[in-house]
């Protein structure tokens, strides 16, 4: 009787202990809330972001040059041989604009005869016009370095392709020589665009055109990258939500068995561990749009 006494002791202090275990473990789970994909920062659009640059070069190229658009005639007017002097002549005496005209006439078309137009390219037309600006100038005539687009009177700077010579052929009439086809030309489209009084300031703005060109590639390089990496974003938010979903819809009730309590506490772990990398992506992608952002921040020539 005694031993019996003692048995139903000790199943009532374990019955108490494993209450109070049981107890701890099966408490009640809060909800847990996913973040956003929302950036603090909005991406700029490559619109947005070509204009900036397309803005910021054209600043740059119209302080940096002084164009002489606009002595340039629009029209050239017709060259026509005056009339002799005194009777003692019976050929007229040509005119130093006529005498100019032919000098670079015969300049262009020899040049083209030598030469092969490779590729159509402003860095490969603009290298014959140097030869052509070279020869014009050996002659004691004034030339200038020309650039524009001939196709499209209506081009802006961006769309500028070609490279020409205009030559002084009498003081403020001016001949365009196209040295990629050995000819003159009237043609208005050639007598628009910049100017550049020797090769110096023509490479410096072909090199200015370089750095432009090279800064649209690589806003376009960063805006494909930040483009992914929103994408990356979404998708491994969108996994850290399924996992607080399942969380909260299996967990966060008032009673749990030791096994679910357990289970509760692995999927608490995969939801932080995936938390991590979703930090880690929207840092890189805050840190991307700061960079597009900051892009036309560069080192101007010279």
């Amino acid at each position: 009787m005694e031993r019996q006494k003692y048995l139903a002791f000790g199943l009532m202090i374990v019955l108490i202990i494993s209450t109070v275990f049981i107890s701890g473990c099966l408490q009640e789970e809060s909800p847990i809330k996913a973040p956003t994909t929302t950036l603090t920062t909005p991406i700029p659009s490559q619109e947005e972001k070509s204009t900036e640059i397309e803005e910021y070069y054209k600043t740059l190229v119209e302080e940096f040059y002084k164009t002489i658009e606009e002595e340039m005639p629009t029209e050239v007017p017709e060259i026509t041989t005056p009339p002799a002097a005194s009777s003692t002549f019976t050929t007229p005496i040509p005119s130093q604009e006529e005498k100019s005209t032919e000098i670079v006439t015969g300049i262009v078309e020899e040049y083209y005869k030598t030469h092969t137009y490779s590729e159509y390219d402003l860095f490969v037309c603009g290298d014959m016009a140097i030869d052509v600006w070279n020869m014009v100038e050996t002659q004691g005539i004034n030339a200038q370095i020309a650039v524009g687009n001939v196709d499209n009177p209506d081009a802006d700077w961006t769309e500028y392709n070609h490279a020409w010579v205009l030559a002084e052929v009498s003081p403020d009439t001016w001949l365009a020589l196209e040295a990629t086809g050995g000819y003159v030309t009237y043609d208005e489209n050639y007598y628009r665009g910049y100017f550049f009084k020797n090769p110096r300031e023509f490479k410096e703005y072909l090199e200015l055109m370089k750095e432009y060109n090279a800064q649209i590639d690589r806003i376009n390089q960063l805006l494909a990258e930040c483009s992914d990496t929103y994408d990356e974003l979404v998708k491994e938010t969108d996994y850290y939500q399924e996992l607080v979903n399942e969380y909260n819809r299996k967990y966060a009730e008032p009673l749990l068995s030791p096994a679910e309590y357990q289970d509760s506490l692995s999927l608490q772990s995969r939801i932080n561990a995936q938390g991590i990398v979703v930090t880690r992506v929207e840092g890189k992608a805050e840190q991307l749009v700061y960079i597009v952002k900051d892009t036309n921040n560069w080192t101007i020539l010279g």
